[in-house]
């Protein structure tokens, strides 16, 4: 545990970063994602 602001803005962006999507675009691991995060929901 931290209370060091900088160490906090920087997780807070990495997981900001991971469950919006926008590593998706280039992690080039998409064929092993089950559900990617860009569509979290089944397509028909």
């Amino acid at each position: 545990m931290t209370d060091d602001p900088a160490l906090v803005d920087t997780v807070a962006d990495l997981f900001e970063a991971v469950w919006s999507g926008a590593m998706c675009r280039r992690c080039d691991r998409k064929d092993f994602c089950p559900e990617p995060l860009e569509s979290p929901w089944k397509q028909p």
